[in-house]
Formats: structure tokens, sequence, C-alpha cells
């Protein structure tokens, strides 16, 4: 039988060479990883080469020079290439040297097929043997576990609602009413912080991430592969005796492109910055997980009366690159 292999170009983002060995790649298939000494010694490779080993392939690397182009020729010259074997190659990641390096070096090949997946498409692009373009299909989409590990993160995470999704409509209905105020004496006395009862997350703001969840969930149709809410994270080489490095309320990927949420409830007799922490939160957690994700901060409790702070709060939003930032004025206009 003929061999075939799957040649990918390691760099910093993951997710399209693990999407496109998910569309490629068949039971038997070999994979080689073509990348720089600095990005082997750094791992870069590792959740891709991880992710082929689960499906029982054999990878190999081999090291290059990735910014010039004589050494990179030697060093693929040097490897010992099947040549009545089939290859596709995926020069996506690495740089652009690289890239025109890999294409002019297989250009020749007998069985060759060259491909380019821009990052966040969901449109392959053939430059070789012919000029095309090819849908990703529906299997091809990262989980959000798949999508983490990309990153060398596992999570703790949670896929269904703890109550029935109508105690948090009515809740969030409740609180709309009264313009963010909680009037509920039953669901006010869990913010008494010496009471110590199974429920206390709940209604203090559990609710309000499960609320979120669900109607994400149900409106965009997603399985629970794809979406999870209280998603604790730890890093694989983390050290840490702590259950997770990082804490999220609420993250989905949709066709790819990953989603981070914090919603929070602070009623007026809670104290503090309200806005600043989640938002530091989600700038730091973004930078770990790739180029194309959307971060959003959803905050509920009495309107922001003080211009100026509305002001500082947008801001903030475009200081540190959040996609979405919505303030109670805007949920009392919208959920009237």
């Amino acid at each position: 039988m003929k061999k075939r292999y799957i040649v990918s170009l390691i760099s910093d983002q993951p997710i399209p060479n693990v999407s496109f060995i998910k569309h490629f790649s068949n039971s038997g298939d070999n994979h080689i990883f073509i990348s720089s000494k600095e990005y082997f010694d750094k791992l870069k490779h590792k959740a891709i080469e991880n992710f082929c080993r689960e499906l029982g392939s054999k990878t190999q690397q081999i090291v290059i020079d990735s910014d010039r182009v004589v050494s990179i020729f030697k060093d693929l010259n040097a490897f010992n290439w099947d040549k009545s074997a089939t290859y596709i190659i995926n020069i996506t990641g690495g740089n652009k040297l690289m890239s025109q390096a890999v294409y002019t070096f297989f250009m020749e090949f007998k069985d060759v097929s060259i491909y380019y997946l821009p990052i966040g498409s969901n449109k392959i692009q053939q430059l070789l043997p012919d000029i095309n373009e090819i849908e990703l299909s529906p299997e091809s989409y990262l989980t959000l576990d798949e999508y983490l590990a990309c990153f060398n993160y596992d999570c703790q995470k949670q896929t269904k609602i703890s109550k029935d999704f109508k105690v948090a409509d009515n809740l969030l209905t409740s609180i709309i009413k009264n313009r963010g105020e909680l009037k509920n004496a039953d669901v006010s006395k869990y913010y008494n912080y010496k009471l110590s009862h199974p429920d206390k997350s709940y209604y203090t703001g559990g609710w309000l991430e499960e609320w979120l969840f669900e109607s994400i969930r149900l409106k965009l149709n997603l399985s629970e592969n794809f979406i999870a809410y209280n998603v604790k994270m730890k890093k694989r080489s983390s050290e840490s005796l702590t259950e997770s490095d990082q804490e999220i309320d609420i993250m989905y990927i949709d066709k790819n492109i990953l989603h981070i949420i914090e919603c929070k409830y602070y009623p007026s007799n809670v104290k503090g910055n309200k806005v600043t922490t989640p938002i530091h939160k989600l700038n730091s957690i973004s930078k770990e997980l790739g180029l194309r994700q959307t971060t959003s901060l959803v905050i509920l409790g009495p309107s922001i009366t003080d211009k100026n702070q509305i002001t500082r709060y947008n801001d903030m939003k475009k200081t540190y690159g959040l996609s979405h930032l919505i303030l109670p004025n805007e949920i009392f206009i919208t959920r009237k």
C-alpha cells in the first residue's frame, strides 16, 4: 500500500495545523514536522504531535534554520524522502521564507499537493497540483478540549446547568425589573459571608453564568464538546499545587474561533473594583490562546450613572482589546 505523509510547518499558532490534520489525516498516515530548533525547544510541536499519536500515526521532525534559504534546502535534501509516497503539505505555519522554500522543494515531487489554511478561516487554499478552495469538513473543527490542548492546557468544566433554566431566568427578570437590585430576601441571604450553604455559589452569581451559558448553547445549537462554563484551566507544565491556573466563567468554540466570557452580578451592597479586574483577567488569558478569539465582559447590577466612569471603562475596553463590554445600562435597554 502506498504510504502517505502529511508535512506541517510548525509555528506559534497550532490551530490551523491540527484542523488541517483532522481534515486530511487517515489511519496509518505518517507526519513530518518542519521548524527551527527554537520552536522545537519550546515544544511548539508537542500538542500537534500528541494529537497525531492519538490517531495512531508516527511522527518525525526536520530541524531547519528558518532564516537561511540555502540552509533550509540543505536540511530538506538531507532527509530520507520516500519519493514513491504521497505527500500532503501544509505551509500555513512558519515564516514566509520557510513557506516559499518548502513549496519550491516539494513542487517537483511526483505525488504532492500543497495547501494553506488561513487562521480563522474555514476555507483551505490549494496551491498544487491545482488551484482550488476546499471547505473544512464539520468534523475538522476543534472541540473546546482540543483547542485548549493545543496550548498545553487541561481543563475541568461544567456542561450541564445545575438547576432548571427558569430559576436563573426568573432571577434575571426580577433584577432587571428592579434596575439591577436584588429584592428577593430568599436570595439576598446568600450574600451573608458567614452563611455556608451548597447553593451559595449559585445564588451569588453562578446563576448568571448558567443563564448565559444555556442561552448561548441553545441559540448556536452547540453540543457539550464545544461549550462549557466554570472552566478551570491548568497548564500541563504547571508546578502549582492549586486546582487551576485560570478560571473562566464561559468558553465556547464556534468554527475554530474561541469565545471567552466573564459575567458578573454586583448588587449595590457589593463594593470594590467591578470592571478592571475581570478585564485584566481576560486580557491575560487571551494572550495564551492564539491569535483569533473574542473576549467579552458582561456586568449586571445597578445602573452606572457616572458618565466619566463609563468613558473610562470603554477606554479600557479599547486599551486591552476587549471585544465586548456590556454594562448594566445596556442590559436594561435590550431586555425591556
